[in-house]
């Protein structure tokens, strides 16, 4: 609904000319929807790309569940000085965290040389996408029209369902 028209008239008899009053939707209200609509844009994103990368790899399998968690995390560790919006700077990460995931080589600066890799937990965190990984988001982003530039991942419909503890007596 974008607009609604009030006639305004009276009840007393007296004739006023008719006005038509154009109440516009609350800016939040068209903000929150757009929210709603990129993030259920994003799972599909997250189940496809999970479908397509299982497929081709098969004995390394991760889940949509995962990949949300990298975008989530990604998001959380983006800084305004990077050379691309928040969510191509998440969707590269997405595909960074694939490449390793993949076993597929990465390039690291020297500032890498000291990290005992046998013993991290996750360093990913840490790894800047490449050339290659900002391309392929950029052009995920075009095809899927993600592009809605979020200021905060915390704006976002991401959260798992999690059903109310609630006893009905």
């Amino acid at each position: 609904m974008d607009n609604l028209e009030f006639e305004v008239s009276s009840a007393s008899g007296i004739k006023y000319d008719t006005e038509s009053i154009s109440v516009n939707e609350n800016k939040n209200d068209v903000d929150e929807k757009l929210m709603i609509e990129f993030s259920a844009k994003l799972v599909d994103f997250f189940k496809n790309t999970v479908r397509q990368y299982n497929k081709s790899y098969p004995n390394n399998k991760t889940t949509a569940k995962k990949i949300k968690e990298v975008y989530i995390e990604a998001a959380n560790l983006y800084q305004e000085d990077y050379p691309c919006s928040i969510n191509n700077w998440c969707i590269a990460k997405v595909f960074l965290f694939l490449d390793i995931k993949a076993g597929n080589r990465i390039q690291l600066d020297d500032s890498y040389a000291n990290i005992d890799f046998e013993n991290c937990i996750n360093i990913s965190p840490d790894f800047f996408p490449s050339e290659n990984n900002f391309e392929v988001a950029a052009s995920i982003i075009k095809e899927k029209n993600l592009d809605y530039d979020f200021k905060s991942i915390d704006n976002l419909y991401l959260e798992d369902y999690k059903p109310l503890d609630l006893i009905w007596e």
